[in-house]
């Protein structure tokens, strides 16, 4: 079921005739296999502009994006030894404390346990966690940029700490991308107020 104004959605047209590869074919008993459904040349199809479910600011493939590339982050880290640097401790924590809030922001989203609690500005929520996430993952990822150059290239330790520090800038990507997207959304519903 589409919710929202005509100016929240776009119409797509898609051929048919390429739809009809895939459609199932009925045999008319005189050998011909005619397609299912009547064939027209176009059918139209509305697709929503706006993210997140019923406009509430969230984005939940960044979310998921975000969520399995911070948990890399800490996983490559954490099969290394990385508590003899304070600033691989600084990583781990920002990156496990970033993917439990993501998760569970993914969770209310996905479950729709924001529409019972409207008191809750949940596209300002969304907006203020992307960005300070998207901050916090970008100090993260130049840490753990540098710290690679504190271990010897070619070792375990190496490998690992470069292939976290490339994780923690795609999650810095997702969730700035993400904060954009919630901003655009904030902003929407501003101008409506």
């Amino acid at each position: 079921m589409m919710t929202g104004s005509v100016e929240d959605q776009v119409i797509v047209c898609i051929p048919l005739r390429q739809m009809l590869d895939f459609l199932p074919v009925a045999d008319s008993g005189t050998g011909t296999a005619l397609p299912v459904l009547q064939q027209q040349s176009w059918e139209k199809l509305t697709v929503p502009l706006h993210h997140g479910q019923d406009g509430c600011g969230a984005d939940p493939q960044g979310f998921l994006t975000a969520a399995l590339s911070g948990m890399l982050v800490w996983i490559l880290i954490g099969g290394t030894d990385y508590f003899h640097l304070s600033a691989l401790c600084w990583v781990m924590f920002v990156a496990i404390l970033l993917w439990i809030l993501t998760i569970c922001l993914l969770v209310i989203y996905l479950t729709r346990a924001h529409n019972r609690i409207p008191q809750i500005p949940w596209t300002t929520l969304s907006l203020c966690f992307n960005c300070s996430a998207a901050a916090l993952y970008l100090v993260t990822a130049v840490v753990d940029v540098i710290t690679v150059n504190q271990a010897i290239r070619g070792r375990h330790n190496y490998n690992c700490w470069a292939a976290s520090a490339f994780f923690a800038f795609l999650a810095t990507l997702c969730y700035a991308g993400s904060g954009y997207l919630s901003y655009r959304l904030w902003k929407t519903k501003e101008e409506e107020q």
